[in-house]
């Protein structure tokens, strides 16, 4: 039932415990649930302000730079757009038209009439349209300094002032969908995202050149905002690591051969392994661990079921209380295949 959209990509990782983990590559539920009949979406920029010597102004006032929200703009519809592309819910067309919004950037204008909207959709031949309607960056400044102690080349020690300025980006976007099928707007949603960057020097102007280049920091938040939107809207892949649980008091030589047979991704030898041992070792702890890794197995192979079960048995039979945790996760996961069966629905039929 699930075959559709629980895509397992099982991979050893580096490091200390590379090959005791796993990596499981998975659908994930959008935050919420578009209607079925929307197939085709296309992406627009409605957020370029209407304002001229004010914007200026503004950007005088804030420390913005000219074209800063220009590039932050881009930035998230782009990052809006690529992350759709990767949802297996829509077919995305990113449509290049630029079009104007609120007057000062800062709100949401009017949403555009049905006439627009259904003009656009049968010229990209889309079901409906995911637009940016606002897009506003603002950056705030934090100056410092304090003593330092140095030494010259003769060894001497003297002290001197290091100055230190913190920036703190703030950049608030706001997108629409509207559903040309029904004629409905069927989300709008405003947030906020933030980055800081901190520079510092001998002088006020060595720590201001320190700071990162503000278009690449208005940029990265841009582009955070748009794949934030994309995620809400539609179900996106995400990658979920578990890791098995590496010793055991008895049964060693057996573990560890279900721990190779893991690392080779032969699930049936080590799933006979771990069973056995979760239902004939004369351990109690061996016994959890067994059940527990055996849990890892089963969600490996789309088992969600299956897994909780295991969970279940090392948890609640066998006492072992790292289960816990990870039973939690599991019915986490299991709620969000049952959303996704919604979300999916039209596109598994087809």
């Amino acid at each position: 039932m699930y075959r559709y959209f629980y895509t397992v990509v099982l991979g050893i990782l580096l490091g200390s415990c590379s090959s005791h983990t796993t990596a499981i590559r998975a659908l994930k539920p959008a935050t919420i649930t578009l209607p079925d009949h929307i197939q085709s979406i296309g992406t627009i920029d409605r957020s370029m302000p209407e304002k001229g010597f004010s914007g200026i102004l503004e950007g005088a006032l804030t420390g913005e730079q000219i074209g800063q929200d220009k590039r932050g703009r881009q930035a998230a519809i782009e990052g809006f757009a690529k992350t759709l592309t990767q949802t297996p819910r829509f077919s995305i067309r990113p449509i290049a038209t630029e079009l104007t919004g609120s007057k000062d950037g800062s709100t949401m204008s009017r949403p555009l009439s049905w006439t627009e909207i259904d003009k656009l959709c049968k010229m990209y031949q889309v079901d409906a349209i995911a637009a940016l309607e606002l897009f506003d960056s603002d950056q705030f400044f934090s100056k410092s300094s304090k003593n330092e102690s140095y030494k010259d080349k003769e060894g001497k020690e003297h002290s001197r002032l290091r100055y230190y300025i913190d920036r703190k980006m703030e950049v608030r976007t706001g997108f629409r969908v509207y559903d040309n099928v029904n004629k409905d707007i069927i989300d709008e949603f405003v947030t906020s995202g933030q980055n800081s960057d901190s520079g510092n020097g001998l002088t006020e102007t060595d720590a201001q050149n320190n700071l990162r280049n503000v278009y690449d920091q208005v940029r990265e938040v841009g582009t955070t905002s748009g794949r934030i939107y994309a995620q809400r809207i539609a179900p996106l892949y995400e990658t979920i690591h578990r890791s098995f649980i590496k010793k055991v008091p008895t049964n060693k030589d057996a573990h560890e051969k279900a721990l190779n047979a893991a690392k080779a991704k032969d699930w049936t030898k080590a799933a006979e392994i771990w069973n056995t041992m979760a239902s004939q070792s004369t351990d109690v702890k061996t016994k959890g661990i067994a059940a527990y890794n055996m849990a890892i197995v089963c969600e490996a192979q789309g088992k969600i079921d299956l897994a909780i079960d295991w969970a279940k048995k090392s948890y609640y039979e066998h006492g072992y209380k790292k289960a816990s945790r990870y039973l939690v996760q599991l019915k986490d996961r299991k709620y969000d295949l049952e959303r996704l069966e919604i979300q999916m629905k039209s596109r598994n039929n087809t």
